[in-house]
Order: structure tokens, then sequence, then C-alpha cells
């Protein structure tokens, strides 16, 4: 035998003597700070605006929990204070993205102190991080809950639970939570997570009923009715409505396709990009105009 083979079988059964010695390979579970980040997306909901500090307080909280931690800003624009379309804006956003995803809401009107800040998972496998005030309305209804925890363990924090405001609370917690920390130890289980009513939309008496559930940037109002209802209802294109809203608000307009097909300033009832009907002025502010909100009741009828 050469000398070259001796030292290759000499250098092999050196190989398998010192793995015969090794530790056997580790099958058990590992402790929390073991597991490798899980560093889920993470997307931002708030009514914070662009021009204060709160956008990058709540960035801060986050960062200094998970320094890589991935943020995508969703909106920071939602109405101030208002949970309604803050919550249908998270719905839209939930569908479109991936299972996986962390979002934190932040549109806190109440007491910050006194509310419940959860950790909603629903059945899409997305999770939800904020006040328990209904901001999770929308994506509770339509993908289920599979868990709801209350934020409570104070080994998450350096400061009291109790007496902190909402921004370090719900964002250390979705950072934690994103980068692999168990939703179940964040807190106790939650069985009555708050939810506002939603009036579903139907058609009842030769009307279409539903409700406001979005006013965008150009006050076009956003109802819950689906497009194919109209279809159902009977409405052609050109069709004459009347459109009865909360607080006595009645007012005729045009079925159309587009905000063009009424002159300007003239009122137009649509279905648009997201399928739904929608209440418009062209080129003009319905919301603003007949002063309408989210949450109201709404009608709309042919005209007789």
């Amino acid at each position: 035998m050469s000398i070259m083979n001796q030292r290759i079988i000499t250098g092999l059964t050196c190989i398998l003597i010192i793995l015969s010695l090794a530790e056997p390979a580790f099958t058990g579970s590992l402790r929390q700070e073991e597991i490798k980040p899980a560093n889920s997306l993470m997307v931002l909901f708030t009514d914070f605006g662009r021009g204060g500090y709160q956008v990058s307080e709540l960035k801060g909280m986050i960062y200094s929990a998970n320094i890589e931690a991935r943020v995508v800003d969703g909106t920071h624009e939602i109405t101030p204070f208002d949970i309604r379309e803050g919550a249908f804006l998270l719905y839209l956003a939930a569908k479109d993205f991936p299972d996986n995803v962390v979002f934190i809401g932040i549109v806190d009107p109440g007491d910050p102190l006194s509310e419940r800040r959860i950790v909603v998972t629903t059945g899409k496998g997305q999770i939800f991080v904020g006040p328990d005030n209904g901001l999770f309305t929308y994506v509770i209804r339509n993908f289920g809950i599979e868990s709801v925890h209350q934020i409570t363990n104070q080994d998450m924090f350096a400061k009291p639970v109790s007496s902190s405001l909402i921004s370090p609370i719900v964002g250390r917690a979705g950072a934690l939570v994103a980068s692999g920390y168990a939703v179940k130890d964040v807190g106790p289980p939650v069985d009555d997570p708050h939810t506002f009513d939603v009036e579903d939309a139907m058609i009842v008496a030769s009307k279409m009923e539903g409700e406001i559930v979005l006013i965008d940037h150009f006050g076009n109002c956003v109802t819950n009715i689906p497009g194919n209802m109209a279809e159902e209802f009977g409405l052609e294109l050109g069709d004459e409505v009347i459109i009865n809203a909360g607080g006595g608000v009645k007012v005729e307009a045009i079925f159309g396709r587009t905000y063009g097909d009424v002159p300007q300033g003239k009122p137009v009832v649509l279905v648009n990009s997201l399928d739904l009907m929608e209440l418009a002025i062209n080129m003009g502010n319905f919301a603003n105009f007949y002063k309408i909100s989210t949450g109201m009741k709404t009608e709309i009828e042919t005209k007789r």
C-alpha cells in the first residue's frame, strides 16, 4: 500500500472516531431566545399623519426590539380617530397581502390606558396587533379567528404595561412576534374581541341597503353594496336613482360607468375598482357636500 493511501485511510479513521464521540443532534424544542428569527414582514396602518413625530417613534420602538425588522408603511393617513375607516383599509390590504405578515394598527380615539391591547391571528395566517376597539372588525368578519391574546406579559417591556401608551406596547409586541416570539406568550387568551356592528348589504323592499365603509381622498363614498347586487337589482347604465343616506340626506343621481358620465358638479352612482357601489360628485366632494361619514346607513332605489 502506498504512503498516500495510508495517509487517506488514517485521516478517515480519525474523522469517524471524532463523529462517534460527538453529542447527538438536538431534537427537543428550542427556548425562545434560541429560535431563529422569523423576521416576518410588518405593515403599519395608523392615523398619525406625516407631519409629527409619532411615525418615527413607532418605528423606533420596532427597530429597538428587532434591528433587522422589515417594515412597510401601509398608510398613516387614516382619517383621525375614524376606527371604521381604518378597519376597512386594514381589510383591503390584508386580503391582498400573503400570510405570515404582521399588521400594526393604531387608530385610538378612546382612553389608551384603559383599553386592551391585543394580538389577533386570523384564519388567513396573518397577525394583527393594536387596540381592542373594533379596528380589526373586518378582518375578523372576513377571515375568522385562530386566536386572540391580550398583551400583558411584563417580561416583554421595561416599563409597566398598564401605564404605557399604545405605540410602545404594540410596536414592541409586534416586532417581537414578527421575529418569532410566540403569540400565546404575549398574554392570556381573549374570547370577546370588540367588533362594531356592520349593516350587511341586501335588497329590501325595492331598495339596496348597506352602509358607507370608506371615504377616499376625493370625498367619494364607498359602500359595502357589491357590484353584482346592482345587476341583481336590475340597474342599467343611465338609470335615475335616489340615494338616501343617514341624517335625512336624499340625493338624485345617475347610475353611470365613470364620473364623467354626468356633468361636472353632478352626483353619480357607479361600481368602482373594488367592485363596490360608490357615491360621487364629478369633480366634487360628495362626503363634504352632503356631510357623509363612515358607518352611515345608505339606501339606493330607482327613481319612479
